[in-house]
């Protein structure tokens, strides 16, 4: 009731299903193809039901300015030893990403991580890169994005986790090695997950693999 003020032809928004302040049951990036009113219509389909079905109790309509089409290709990215924080790729709130044959380490003994999150973002890829060192931690709140081919020599302290409200993503032929994080190398909650042909080596007898959804 009312209309959609804030909202125009050509922009992003999403639909939000869940709880504040995370919203992580499920989320959906759409973008407005036409606006008329009080009604919208979106680019795809949408899969939300508005009824509670997933125990969620509140939903929402959030307008978004992704950043949209970067790719990042054949670099390495190296912390050193005076730096003071661990760097990452942080995707948040963007659309057709693609990080393609990069290679992360730390060479810092008081920061040993390498970051790369594809939190909050629509498409985004990762294929055939190769972290040294640190953890990935990513796809919360992301929806069709692809991992694949990736090496993960050395998990680390932190956990490799997948999951909350992310959809229609897949893990492909990656390498996962050394995983000593206090949770999952893949965990929930997600819809619509392929997960295919990986190899996952855990340490100190942690269980590698959670779904959940």
């Amino acid at each position: 009731s009312g209309g959609f003020v804030n909202i125009i032809a050509g922009s992003w928004i999403l639909l939000v299903e869940g709880n504040a302040p995370k919203w992580n049951t499920y989320i959906s990036y759409h973008k407005v193809a036409v606006i008329s009113g009080d009604v919208i219509t979106l680019d795809r389909p949408t899969e939300f039901d508005f009824t509670g079905a997933t125990g969620a109790d509140n939903y929402g309509v959030i307008r978004i300015a992704p950043i949209e089409n970067v790719e990042v290709k054949g670099i390495k990215i190296t912390i050193g030893d005076l730096n003071n924080l661990p760097y990452n790729f942080n995707s948040g709130l963007s659309a057709y990403i693609t990080i393609e044959n990069c290679r992360m380490r730390s060479e810092s003994a008081a920061f040993p991580y390498a970051h790369a999150y594809a939190n909050d973002s629509f498409t985004f890829r990762l294929l055939n890169n190769r972290w040294d060192t640190g953890t990935f931690g990513g796809w919360d709140r992301g929806s069709y994005g692809s991992e694949q081919g990736n090496i993960y020599y050395n998990i680390g302290t932190s956990s490799h986790e997948e999951g909350e409200g992310a959809n229609h993503n897949s893990t492909l032929s990656n390498t996962f090695l050394n995983h000593i994080g206090l949770s999952y190398v893949l965990g929930g909650s997600g819809f619509y997950w392929t997960i295919l042909g990986n190899t996952i080596r855990s340490s100190k007898n942690q269980i590698p693999i959670s779904i959940s959804g």
